[in-house]
């Protein structure tokens, strides 16, 4: 290439990339390494000695639910969060409201300030796209959204949820040090055919990522299929010359940007399978993967250890001997996997499009003899919890061993649970909704609103009564009827006790995202395809860069259309739901204008 064209084209894509659009440029900004913290130097665990009196901590009354760490980090986010409020807030065009005096506080998460949180639904990496393209929209780096009035949101929000697909996208995030998500696609992530993760390239992989399990399982841990896929899928999203081989989960607290508190408090979700084959219902317990630590959430059991312990088996609560600790079993790449475990469906690795079994069952069975499809890990939790019968208390309580599955599996495919605790007192969540309710994994489709229903459903069940989620969420049938799953829509605007709920579903607006959740493999003009169309849910406007190619459309495309976008004063609106339970912590009286916000908004 000349000189003269390599410098035109490094103009053009710094000046996109600064855009909400995610072109492929043959240059690349040099991000972050992602930090690497093996003790072993490589992927295997290694037996420490236990801190003294180390032991499970288990939150037996509200005010323990939170670890040190967390509300270290949410109560320094928050003390540096009130100029960002007003930059926000001053940018939505709010009526008859002193942004100076509601701001003119000792900032709380929770108490004197708005606690924001963000939920990303599971989908694959139909899910990881749309979820980077909706947070890209959310980014006051990215100056097209700031003019849209939806940049800012994403340094306001103090938590970040994900599971399945968005575990890909907040690891891949939060290992790379929190960069704009247009360079981690451009730098980092590898998606493009034929570079995907079925792909030649990738499958040649394998014998390596069968000979790193193996090390592991010789060291005397578990090992799985996991174990495996975590290498391949590492390869693609962990910024590390060694494909994250020795990169931890607990690491991403040595990063820049978690010291400085410049980015929402990261969780990945898991859920089990007794003994590996149960079937997964609501009782089934929900494990959290955050940097500080590991914990179950179940209404007989709230326990946790701290992360880099993660792998030590534990008896009720305490540990079998002096140096039986372990370090290092908290490998970003398995972390990931483990809340993404695709291979745990039924029937997932039985298919030939998706042969990941196949093409290394014979040399994986002389490995362990293992369940093959569950991420596997020493229970900490093991004894604790007890009831009469596993009917009656913490579920996995007799099992040595947690078999963890996709952590969309249970049907609850918008990671609200870790925001539903009171604990955490959160006060609006914005749900980026990228599931299909397709009957199939292998067939395109949108949202129709079940992962909100199922969780819905959940939190009226009896054990589940101190959970507080907004009211009468339609079933999908009445949720698609009404029109809910193509437009923005606010749920619980009149509970001041359960967080309001900001719905952005994924629908057609001006580019398809309707692909399987196990298409692998896309193309530069699919993934920019992605951020444009996120963009639009989330912004309801279409930036000037914006390039409608209705042409390539076919005319089952075409009848997807929601519409025009350009809702009723999207960005003011948004706004009124940002600051709504502070209103009623603060006795104020909603302005006429948020009153119309949510005549217009409220499902």
């Amino acid at each position: 290439m000349k000189a003269s064209s390599w410098k035109f084209e490094s103009i053009f894509c710094f000046l996109i990339s600064q855009s909400y659009l995610s072109v492929h440029c043959r240059w690349h900004h040099r991000r972050d390494h992602a930090i690497e913290g093996s003790p072993s130097g490589g992927y295997a665990p290694v037996f420490v000695k236990c801190p003294p009196n180390f032991s499970v901590r288990i939150a037996a009354v509200p005010s323990a639910y939170m670890s040190e760490g967390e509300k270290k980090y949410i109560s320094q986010r928050s003390a540096q969060s009130l100029p960002l409020w007003k930059s926000y807030l001053s940018r939505a065009n709010l009526t008859n409201f002193d942004v100076d005096q509601f701001l003119n506080v000792q900032p709380v998460a929770g108490e004197t300030v708005p606690n924001i949180a963000l939920a990303v639904s599971g989908g694959g990496i139909r899910a990881l796209l749309g979820g980077a393209g909706t947070l890209s929209a959310l980014d006051d780096r990215n100056s097209a959204a700031v003019d849209a009035g939806t940049g800012g949101i994403l340094q306001l929000a103090n938590y970040i949820t994900g599971l399945s697909g968005s575990s890909w996208l907040i690891g891949s995030w939060a290992t790379s040090n929190f960069p704009t998500f247009t360079e981690l696609n451009q730098t980092v992530w590898d998606l493009t055919v034929p570079a995907g993760v079925t792909s030649w390239d990738s499958i040649k992989e394998y014998p390596k990522a069968v000979k790193r399990a193996k090390k592991k399982h010789r060291a005397g841990f578990p090992s799985s299929l996991v174990d495996v896929e975590s290498y391949i899928i590492s390869k693609h999203l962990i910024n590390d010359t060694h494909h994250g081989t020795s990169v931890l989960f607990s690491t991403i607290k040595n990063t820049t940007g978690y010291r400085n508190r410049t980015a929402p408090f990261p969780i990945l979700l898991s859920t089990s399978r007794y003994k590996g084959v149960s079937n997964i219902d609501y009782d089934t317990p929900i494990y959290e993967f955050n940097p500080e630590e590991f914990g179950v959430t179940h209404p007989t059991l709230k326990a946790f250890i701290p992360m880099e312990y993660l792998g030590t088996h534990l008896v009720a609560g305490k540990p079998t001997g002096e140096h039986t600790c372990v370090n290092g079993f908290d490998n970003a790449g398995f972390v990931i996997t483990a809340s993404s475990n695709v291979l745990s469906q039924p029937g997932a690795t039985n298919v030939d499009f998706f042969s990941l079994k196949s093409l290394i069952k014979t040399t994986y069975d002389k490995l362990t003899k293992h369940i093959l499809d569950e991420a596997i890990i020493p229970n900490p939790f093991y004894l604790l919890g007890l009831g009469l019968g596993r009917s009656s208390g913490y579920p996995d309580q007799t099992e040595p061993e947690l078999y963890l599955a996709d952590g969309g599996w249970g049907g609850e495919v918008v990671p609200f649970w870790p925001l539903l605790q009171a604990e955490r007192k959160i006060d609006t969540i914005i749900a980026i909704d990228y599931e299909s309710d397709s009957d199939s994994m292998f067939k395109g489709g949108y949202t129709e609103g079940m992962g909100l229903y199922r969780t819905y459903l959940k939190s009226q069940r009896l054990d589940y009564e101190n959970i507080s989620f907004p009211k009468l969420i339609p079933e999908p049938k009445n949720f698609s009827k009404n029109g809910l799953n193509k437009k923005p829509s606010f749920f619980g605007c009149y509970e001041p006790k359960t967080p309001l709920i900001v719905y952005l579903p994924n629908y057609y607006v001006v580019a398809n995202t309707r692909m399987a959740t196990l298409k692998t493999e896309y193309t530069a003009k699919e993934i920019n395809g992605f951020f444009r169309n996120s963009f639009a849910i989330t912004a309801q406007t279409k930036s000037e860069y914006m390039v409608d190619d209705n042409l390539s459309d076919d005319l089952r495309l075409l009848f997807d259309r929601a519409g025009p976008i350009g809702q009723f004063k999207w960005k003011t609106c948004l706004a009124c739901a940002m600051i709504s339970r502070q209103l009623y912590r603060n006795n104020i009286d909603f302005t006429s204008q948020c009153k119309q916000c949510f005549d217009y908004y409220c499902a």
